[in-house]
């Protein structure tokens, strides 16, 4: 069975990223299923705190045995990424 993805609406920055840092691991360990799909199309903002996050999703899921797969990652947010040489991270 598939999970749907789970789609992030917030920017991914200082501010935000403890609160969605818990709502993701919660939804991550609530699904059984070994992939999970994350979009980031409704991000419209990421700082180096969101990649952070996104580093820590990725070994979250390492551990717990899923597949993380991102979907919807906006130009900016790649160029970081690049930036700080973590693009394979997105990939």
């Amino acid at each position: 069975m598939n999970n749907p993805a789970y789609k992030l609406t917030t920017a991914l920055t200082f501010e935000t990223v403890v609160a969605v840092r818990e709502n993701l691991f919660q939804h991550i360990l609530s699904h059984h299923n070994n992939a999970i799909c994350l979009d980031l199309s409704g991000v419209k903002h990421c700082d180096s705190a969101g990649l952070a996050l996104l580093i820590d999703v990725k070994k979250f899921c390492q551990k717990h045995d899923r597949q993380l797969m991102l979907t919807g990652v906006s130009k900016e947010t790649q160029s970081l990424a690049e930036f700080c040489g973590i693009h394979d991270l997105l990939i």
